[in-house]
């Protein structure tokens, strides 16, 4: 019989809240990952996963089962916790019975930026929600990367993890900082990458605009859209018609009509994509 930690006072629930926010997560190097859809395709892609804890009753079902033949597989360390101490870790309140903690692997971005054929540019999403969500889309329309710039919320907090659904650990996305912000900028002007700008009053509806690869682009604030220094360097604005009465569309909302008309133009299996160095 496994040991059951019982206690939230254990030293373990204390070291995995901790990840709940993003100065630990910076220090540590490390994140959560809550829920068994989620943590299975993190094994499934070979995520760098380093430790899971779950409750007893998870290896009663087929699919609980088949996720700790997948981590044993691998070597992960297992801890066993009660229901109590699980909701004491997690950032859900229904993190169906698993959390496992990932390590953050920081893909180069320069060579992401010389080489990738198609980039979305998350730049200052405050939301949660919406970056996740711009990552799964950017997944399921064949984007080779997301880069994400300084001011944005952290592409590791657990609410942008779960909205992700998994496809945080399908393609590269970058977290920049200033500096980075910079040189990614001169390296997409120096390698001739079509800057595109999404803008609710932009000059080209999307459907008219020109997508051919190698191509950036930029979803912008919820509040304020793109800043001054990627509009700077964009070759065009590039708006979404409203035909009712809504003011504008969510970002998240955008970045899914945009992309998949991209996609459509320029189909992904038709495109190279270089290996991503980390």
């Amino acid at each position: 019989m496994r040991e059951v930690i019982t206690s939230t006072r254990n030293p373990l629930v204390k070291r995995l809240r901790a990840l709940h926010h993003r100065k630990n997560r910076d220090l540590s190097g490390r994140f959560l990952v809550e829920g068994i859809r989620t943590v299975e395709t993190a094994l499934r892609a070979g995520a760098p996963v380093e430790e899971i804890v779950y409750v007893p009753n998870l290896l009663e079902g087929a699919r609980g089962e088949h996720l700790f033949a997948l981590a044993r597989a691998r070597g992960i360390p297992l801890t066993t916790v009660s229901e109590r101490v699980l909701d004491a870790i997690a950032d859900t309140k229904t993190p169906s019975g698993v959390v496992a903690v990932a390590r953050i692997e920081r893909p180069d971005f320069r060579h992401l930026v010389d080489s990738a054929p198609t980039l979305v540019v998350a730049d200052r999403i405050q939301d949660p929600g919406n970056l996740g969500t711009i990552i799964r889309i950017a997944d399921a329309a064949g984007i080779a990367g997301v880069l994400v710039t300084p001011g944005s919320v952290d592409p590791y907090n657990p609410k942008t993890v779960r909205a992700s659904a998994g496809s945080l650990f399908h393609l590269p996305v970058v977290d920049l900082g200033e500096e980075e912000e910079v040189e990614a900028l001169a390296l997409l002007q120096r390698r001739g990458v079509k800057v595109l700008v999404a803008d609710a009053r932009g000059e080209r509806v999307y459907t008219e605009v020109d997508y051919s690869p190698p191509v950036a682009l930029v979803l912008g604030n919820e509040a304020s859209g793109v800043s001054e220094v990627w509009r700077a360097h964009s070759l065009l604005t590039v708006r979404i018609p409203i035909f009712g009465k809504a003011e504008s569309l969510n970002v998240a909302s955008a970045a899914a009509i945009l992309l998949y008309e991209l996609a459509r133009k320029f189909p992904p299996s038709t495109l190279s994509h270089a290996p991503v160095i980390y």
